[in-house]
């Protein structure tokens, strides 16, 4: 790749420039998304320029992969009204139309802000000059801009973009009729958007207007070049906005017996989505056509994703029933460019017919691989979109991807095997293990007059009898199945010659009873 850097220092140079020298601005967007996580914002700044300005102004030929810097970026913080930062522009060339004399360029640029600076910021690309042959707004400096509301309360959420849109530099109407084209403007998030024309520039052609549906309409009076500027937003789930900012060109309308060029299959129909996986190829047909006799087609591809190649195009011989022109569009979108783009087409024949209401459009929408065989790596790293900061839950995601923070999920872990295992105590997560939580024993059932104990070693609850009898004492359970009743042990016997008792340690004992013999005068006295 080519790198060639092109710094214009406004503050003198420009002022010492002819008005041709001057006059390169043609078209400019703002736009940006979050990437990875809502702490990180990509911008990307696109815009077009007179490709002869810089080999005029600056002996540069360029070329699709060439770098120049041209004006500064400046992002202010809204809530303090202060300035934060103001970086130098590093333009990528993505497209050249030599036919049309413009350069497509685009300036990507990421910014992460920590969450102690969260704000709402306005970010926005000033430079001049205009175009001194306009009709509105010559020679004025060109302002666009675009807000990033990190105070929103959905902005945690999940990933966010503005809306995106994309027009040709230069927009063909007729004078005496009724112009209507529409702005294309897509995003991520389904959004539904709003239009209107905007403050930030001195004037619009007279009688334009755009409708609520993005449809503009314009009934010029004057032929020549004219400067507007349409502002896009949307409010849900945030609140943000771009500006677009395009030229119109009136002419007098064709011959009634003139056809303009048209476009024919297989060019993908106005508004037509074409979805691709990051790291498939995707090849575009753009098809031409004029029934004018001895009449070619000349197609225009507007601005373009960085790493799109667009081909040189191809004509059939011209005849009396006209001819075709073919341009290929091939694309291998990498991860980073996963996210929604319009490309727009214009036509012209070598008459200098433009193609019936100068502007044809459809969307490319690049999702994340579906990981077929896989595996896909879902943000669950801490800080990232479907981290909750919890430790015990198990963090994963869903497809479709791209991932946004309704497809995360997040699965608490229950501990319920090492629960169902341990017949003493319920297990729960601490610190992201499981473990034993002696704060909650589990209880033993109750049998009557016993006590209990639960050992997990011992498989679960010991019960031990509360009415423990002796050799000399009976314990058994009273009536209420609570308390003890004791009575002592019944060791009397019928055999008149034995002492009976109760031995501590043998229960009932015996033993023979020691008789002794009477006195000789008490057998005497009882022989009387």
């Amino acid at each position: 790749m080519n790198t060639i850097k092109i710094i214009i220092f406004l503050c003198g140079v420009i002022l010492s420039l002819n008005v041709a020298e001057a006059t390169h601005f043609r078209y400019g967007l703002l736009t940006w998304k979050t990437i990875s996580n809502t702490s990180t914002v990509q911008f990307s700044l696109k815009c077009a320029f007179r490709n002869s300005y810089f080999s005029t102004v600056n002996g540069v030929n360029l070329k699709v992969g060439d770098t120049f810097s041209y004006g500064e970026v400046t992002i202010v913080d809204s809530n303090l009204f202060s300035f934060l930062e103001t970086m130098p522009t590093n333009f990528l060339v993505n497209n050249i139309d030599l036919v049309q004399d413009i350069v497509y360029a685009e300036n990507v640029f990421t910014m992460k802000w920590p969450n102690s600076i969260w704000s709402n910021y306005i970010v926005y690309y000033e430079d001049g000059d205009r175009l001194a042959e306009l009709n509105n707004n010559a020679n004025n400096p060109w302002h666009i801009e675009t807000s990033v509301p990190m105070l929103s309360a959905n902005w945690t959420k999940g990933l966010h973009s503005s809306p995106v849109s994309s027009m040709m530099p230069m927009i063909d109407v007729y004078m005496g009729r009724t112009n209507t084209f529409k702005i294309p403007v897509i995003d991520s998030e389904n959004s539904a958007f709003t239009y209107a024309l905007s403050t930030l520039i001195e004037s619009h052609p007279p009688g334009f207007s755009i409708n609520a549906s993005g449809v503009c309409t314009y009934t010029p009076t004057q032929t020549g070049l004219w400067s507007t500027q349409i502002k896009i937003g949307k409010t849900n789930p945030i609140n943000t906005f771009i500006h677009l900012d395009f030229l119109i060109r009136v002419s007098q309308p064709p011959a009634p017996t003139a056809t303009p060029p048209f476009l024919v299959a297989p060019t993908p129909l106005q508004g037509q989505t074409i979805t691709v996986e990051e790291g498939s190829t995707l090849n575009v047909v753009i098809r031409g056509q004029t029934i004018m006799p001895a009449t070619s087609v000349n197609i225009m591809i507007g601005e373009v994703p960085l790493g799109m190649n667009v081909s040189s195009q191809t004509n059939t011989p011209q005849t009396v029933s006209g001819s075709t022109g073919t341009v290929t569009l091939s694309w291998k979108p990498t991860s980073s460019k996963v996210g929604v783009y319009v490309i727009n087409i214009g036509l012209t024949d070598s008459k200098g017919l433009t193609m019936t209401e100068g502007v044809h459009y459809f969307y490319i929408n690049v999702t994340s691989s579906t990981c077929n065989p896989g595996p896909c790596v879902c943000p669950v790293a801490p800080g990232q979109l479907c981290d909750d900061g919890n430790s015990c839950t198990i963090d994963t995601c869903k497809g479709p991807y791209p991932i946004t923070l309704d497809k995360c999920t997040h699965t608490q872990i229950t501990c319920a095997a090492q629960s169902a295992a341990d017949p003493c105590f319920s297990w729960r997560c601490m610190n992201g293990t499981c473990a034993r939580d002696i704060s909650s024993p589990k209880t033993c059932p109750s049998k009557s007059c016993q006590t209990s104990m639960c050992d997990s070693n011992q498989g679960g609850c010991i019960y031990q009898s509360l009415c423990q009898s002796t050799p000399c004492m009976n314990s058994v359970c009273g009536p209420n199945n609570q308390t003890c009743i004791n009575s002592p042990v019944n060791c009397n016997g019928n055999d008149q010659c034995l002492l009976y008792s109760c031995d501590a340690a043998l229960g009932c004992v015996s033993k023979p009873k020691s008789c002794v013999p009477a006195s000789p005068q008490t057998m005497h006295s009882l022989h009387l």
